[in-house]
């Protein structure tokens, strides 16, 4: 059993951006209350992307970004 967080921003991602960084903070805090509500399943966090994921060669970097979250 697993849960995906879609559309995480990254620390990389929030370095020149105050709202973003506001944002990421907020991601951070429910990510940890999911971790603690569904202790029994993988979480894996997904990059927020800027563009729609389409296509093999888009799914292929896709799936090679997934992050365990714990």
């Amino acid at each position: 059993n697993s849960l995906f967080i879609n559309r995480v921003l990254f620390a990389a991602d929030t370095e020149k951006c105050q709202r973003c960084r506001r944002t990421r903070q907020w991601q951070m805090a429910t990510t940890a209350k999911l971790s603690r509500r569904y202790s029994n399943k993988t979480i894996y966090a997904v990059r927020n992307f800027p563009a729609e994921i389409a296509g093999k060669r888009a799914l292929r970097s896709f799936t090679g970004e997934l992050w365990r979250a714990r």
